[in-house]
């Protein structure tokens, strides 16, 4: 998907390789535009202002890789903008599926790793709309359902008529991983990382260096999280 979103500025700028920045800003400033919008729109100026700043904030923690066309990188503004779609969907706003629908397919298709995150994330909020039983908007369903085949058809159509579909390939790696004894991360190790990432005045904001408390793993830090 990301290839798509960025053929446009590059085409634009006559393939220079200013145009995958160009792009990349692009796709972070619209989908933080975008997020604090509905926010506002669809839950109020309180929590608008929340998601506002805590966007702005992100978006000055990552400095520079705000251009960077990486795809670790690029995925990070989409992905709020699917968790914002995900928590007023949740609360029985339907008009949010379409774009949930395509910022998820975005952020999949652009690192797989996303993929269980983003299906936990659309399990909880489905469960807490079913929670709400306010009736469901079919248009939006429909669309929803309509944009999600479209977003999607090129790789399929790439693993039913091409030689080798990505698909196929990343089912390959995960078959292939199952018989070999690789090294495990470790939930403690993995907790304490993301922690690490996730503090306050972590790398998120812009930090390299913890300095705060010094440059180790907070576990304790991390439960509380």
């Amino acid at each position: 998907a990301v290839y798509y979103v960025l053929a446009g500025p590059l085409r634009l700028l006559a393939g220079k390789p200013t145009g995958l920045l160009v792009g990349a800003l692009l796709i972070g400033m619209l989908c933080a535009s975008a997020a604090a919008r509905f926010t506002f729109r669809n839950l109020g100026a309180r929590s608008g202002m929340c998601i506002a700043s805590g966007l702005a904030i992100l978006s000055w923690g990552l400095s520079d890789r705000l251009i960077s066309p990486w795809n670790p990188f690029v995925l990070v503004l989409p992905f709020a903008l699917y968790i914002v779609c995900c928590w007023t969907w949740a609360l029985g706003r339907d008009e949010a599926l379409p774009l949930l629908a395509l910022a998820g397919a975005f952020c999949v298709q652009c690192h797989v790793g996303t993929t269980l995150v983003a299906l936990t994330v659309f399990a909880v909020a489905a469960a807490l709309r079913v929670a709400t039983r306010t009736p469901w908007n079919a248009r939006f369903v429909w669309l929803s359902g309509a944009l999600t085949l479209g977003v999607w058809a090129p790789p399929l159509g790439q693993q039913v008529f091409g030689n080798q579909g990505n698909l196929g390939a990343l089912a390959r790696f995960f078959l292939q991983q199952q018989g070999q004894q690789l090294p495990k991360l470790g939930f403690s190790l993995g907790l304490r990382t993301a922690a690490t990432e996730l503090l306050p005045w972590g790398s998120w904001i812009g930090r390299d260096q913890l300095g705060f408390l010094g440059d180790i793993e907070p576990s304790s830090f991390a439960a509380v999280f």
